[in-house]
């Protein structure tokens, strides 16, 4: 019956799995983890610092006028974030073994502990929780466009356009259907005619032409049951989102970091598995401490109104 039951202890080896393919998550590239010490305590960020005019006519003698620039700080709490799968032994063979069986128990406890952080991620960088920067209007995206690359400008990162793929692929549609803007999104995905801007394109390629249309580097497509769902629903941004690193956050004004408390095995999500006999069970937990924090909220600028 041994081989019926998993092993007992921490699992790197189950805690590489990958989860949610195809589509994948994309938290990481809008706010990336920053690992942190202690479970709670002060962060010092840098915050972005307005432009001031340079001072011209000073007299001789007199100081320059200073702007003074300091750092800021926000408190932190991480929370225990885990989600335990199970698998009955008999259910083992039928899963094609215990290694299998490890696979899946596993796969699916890290995916519910990973989903938890895309939510909470999604949540902030669209703003469900306030009221978004403006409704989209498609007869006006140049002017909405122009005004969200401003007002996200002097945070560091790559201008990205990001929502639910059912979101984004709404908006082309209604950009595409757009008589000021058809023609235009024909060109940037076909060169051609309009008709054939609407001719078998996937939701990456038309993501990816609408960020273009906007004026972006780059298109983010998150899960639609996530990015979509909710208060997310109908709603994508413009944001500048930079690379991970431990540092970046103290000396550039970055949109904002997922804290995450890593005590013992290294691995962002550490899994373990358990057999318990007792309960004729396997055990499969995912387990993290994690807090999303907004550092720089003109990071992103947020549109609502897609397809109402």
């Amino acid at each position: 019956m041994n081989e019926l039951y998993t092993i007992q202890g921490d699992r790197p080896d189950l805690a590489a799995i990958e989860v949610n393919a195809p589509e994948g998550y994309i938290a990481e590239k809008v706010m990336p983890t920053l690992k942190v010490y202690q479970p709670a305590g002060t962060l010092d960020y840098h915050a972005k610092v307005s432009d001031d005019t340079a001072q011209t006519g000073r007299s001789a003698g007199t100081a320059p006028t200073a702007t003074q620039i300091a750092q800021s700080h926000v408190t932190f709490n991480c929370a225990e974030v885990v989600k335990r799968g199970a698998i009955e032994p008999k259910q083992v063979p039928i899963m094609g073994g215990i290694e299998k069986a490890d696979q899946i128990g596993a796969r699916f406890a890290k995916r519910q502990v990973m989903a938890y952080r895309e939510a909470a991620v999604a949540a902030l960088a669209l703003k469900t929780a306030g009221s978004a920067d403006t409704t989209f209007d498609a007869g006006a995206v140049v002017a909405q466009a122009a005004a969200a690359r401003a007002a996200s400008k002097g945070i560091s990162g790559r201008l990205c356009l990001v929502g639910a793929s059912e979101t984004l692929a709404a908006l082309y549609m209604e950009l595409v259907t757009e008589n000021a803007t058809s023609a235009l999104l024909a060109r940037i995905v076909s060169g051609t005619a309009p008709g054939v801007a609407m001719e078998g394109l996937d939701p990456a390629a038309q993501a990816k032409a609408v960020a273009t249309l906007f004026g972006c580097q780059d298109a983010l497509v998150g899960d639609d049951l996530i990015w979509g769902a909710g208060s997310c629903a109908g709603r994508f941004a413009i944001g500048r989102f930079d690379e991970a690193s431990d540092d970046a956050h103290l000396f550039q004004p970055v949109f904002g970091r997922v804290l995450q408390y890593i005590p013992d095995s290294g691995n962002p999500i550490a899994i373990t598995s358990t057999p318990f006999p007792k309960e004729l069970n396997n055990y499969y937990d995912a387990l993290t401490y994690m807090v999303p924090k907004v550092l720089n909220a003109s990071g992103v600028y947020v549109f609502d109104g897609v397809g109402a």
